[in-house]
């Protein structure tokens, strides 16, 4: 005998069936969602790694730039209204990533004619599996030597007292002597009552009184201390380097003839900082020594400087009293030895950072 179909008990089978599909269907879909935003998660993240480590690239470019601006100067060529580029002679190292990642590192530098000590270093870090993965960064540094800032433009004589005697009409030549544009030929900490500029020639430069205060003549030139300089000079003797290769020079007086000094130091390209101590009483300098380059003297030279034909390209600095100039002395900015040099040429020895915005560069 047949029994009779439940039909309730089918409809509830079925309605069974179709929540447990649609539960089913409901819980792929968010397995499907949620791996896919799972996805987009690790793609954002991946992404961001590799941003990263282009930034970090590009501050690794900058480092470069700073490194070797520290070391070596720029060659720069025009590329618009007072504006220079330049970029190093040599590559920036290829960084890897961990990623795998290979970043190509290019460096260049800027600057312009109103502010030509101050460099901005652009480093641009791009990936060579993906070309359009690039990261950029720019900072301005100041590359500096020995010199101090009003050392970098000092006239060709900077004196911590007086000229008391002076005879004939000795020459000091400014920075563009001769000319309308001459600049300051001396810089003195007096007051210039002293200073006898009626017996100078100063080729259309000009005297700067109380350009600094007294007892401060090495402060005004140089940004070391005198025994920061003295372990420079050290350093190169001790390491037995030609004349020809030498930056830094403290006299002794074995460098002396007599009472005379009579080597001939530096030349346009390489010129030197030549420190004669207190000790040595201001030595004579020989008929015909020609030195590139900033002559110190501590302490003063009352007296005793009669230095005949003898030339200095680049600043002679007396801490102390000049006691006498005579006309066959010759005193010059840099630039009247060469017209190809505006500054003196010294070994770099940094190139710190700099604050700054549109405004100031």
């Amino acid at each position: 005998m047949t029994q009779p179909t439940n039909p309730t008990g089918s409809q509830q089978g079925v309605a069974t069936l179709t929540v447990s599909l649609t539960l089913l269907t409901a819980i792929t879909l968010l397995s499907i969602a949620f791996a896919h935003s799972e996805m987009m998660e690790q793609r954002i993240t991946n992404n961001q790694l590799r941003a990263s480590e282009a930034a970090q690239a590009a501050e690794a470019g900058l480092a470069f730039g700073r490194a070797w601006l520290s070391r070596y100067r720029a060659r720069w060529r025009d590329t618009g209204t007072a504006t220079q580029s330049s970029i190093p002679d040599s590559d920036a190292p290829r960084i890897q990533g961990n990623h795998g990642d290979t970043f190509v590192i290019g460096v260049t530098f800027q600057r312009t004619a109103l502010q030509p000590y101050y460099v901005k270093i652009r480093a641009d870090a791009r990936a060579r599996s993906e070309p359009g993965l690039i990261a950029s960064t720019e900072a301005y540094v100041r590359p500096q030597t020995v010199l101090s800032q009003t050392g970098e433009a000092s006239p060709p004589l900077v004196i911590d007292g007086c000229i008391p005697v002076v005879t004939g009409t000795p020459d000091i030549y400014p920075r563009h002597a001769d000319s309308a544009d001459a600049t300051v030929a001396i810089a003195s900490s007096g007051n210039g009552g002293c200073l006898n500029l009626d017996a100078l020639d100063l080729h259309g430069g000009d005297a700067q009184i109380q350009a600094f205060l007294p007892g401060q003549a090495w402060e005004y030139v140089f940004r070391i201390s005198k025994s920061e300089m003295k372990a420079l000079a050290d350093a190169e003797q001790g390491a037995n380097l030609p004349t020809t290769q030498r930056s830094y020079w403290w006299a002794t007086t074995t460098d002396l003839v007599g009472r005379t000094w009579t080597r001939s130091l530096g030349s346009p390209d390489n010129p030197v900082v030549l420190v004669v101590p207190a000790h040595m009483d201001c030595p004579r300098l020989g008929a015909g020594t020609l030195i590139y380059g900033v002559v110190f003297v501590e302490g003063g030279c009352e007296g005793t400087a009669d230095w005949g034909s003898a030339r200095i390209y680049g600043a002679l600095v007396i801490e102390g009293t000049l006691g006498q100039l005579s006309p066959k002395l010759r005193l010059a900015h840099i630039s009247v030895a060469s017209i190809n040099h505006e500054e003196l040429l010294l070994p770099l020895i940094g190139a710190p950072m700099v604050p700054g915005t549109w405004k100031d560069f």
